[in-house]
């Protein structure tokens, strides 16, 4: 499964319910990635998983970063920027048409249902709540990843 769509398949799950915040969705696909991990080794993913390093707000990918940059080219997910505090900027991501056409069209893999699954269970769990809630409860699970955090 390429791995731009997981993030599609994160934002296609809870009836294509939108995620609020670069950092939010970095920390929903980690926690995805991770319960893989702890659960049989290892996400099928091409070219490979996401390389996740400590970073001020816990785990970080560039890789990440930069398909969530393709995927908005490609159609598949939107990205809206919008002002929530004076002088403040916050980015709401959105699945297209297209991006949930590529989920629906891989449905009947395996791994599809898996992390749409996952997906599910994460965003249905943390997607409401505080940024700062979520951030604490990653750095719970995996406290490697507060190793050079601002927060």
């Amino acid at each position: 499964m390429d791995r731009k769509t997981l993030p599609a398949a994160l934002l296609y799950a809870n009836e294509q319910e939108h995620i609020v915040g670069r950092t939010r969705l970095q920390k929903l696909v980690f926690l995805i990635e991770m319960a893989f991990q702890e659960e049989d080794g290892s996400l099928p993913l091409s070219p490979d998983s996401y390389n996740f390093e400590p970073y001020d707000y816990g785990p970080f990918s560039k890789e990440l970063y930069d398909d969530i940059d393709s995927l908005k080219k490609q159609d598949l997910i939107r990205e809206i920027s919008e002002e929530y505090k004076e002088g403040e900027v916050r980015y709401v991501y959105e699945i297209e048409d297209q991006g949930k056409q590529l989920v629906e069209n891989n449905l009947d893999k395996e791994e599809m249902r898996a992390v749409l699954r996952l997906s599910s269970n994460f965003k249905g769990t943390f997607n409401d709540d505080s940024l700062p809630d979520l951030i604490k409860e990653v750095y719970s699970r995996y406290p490697k990843f507060a190793e050079n955090s601002i927060y």
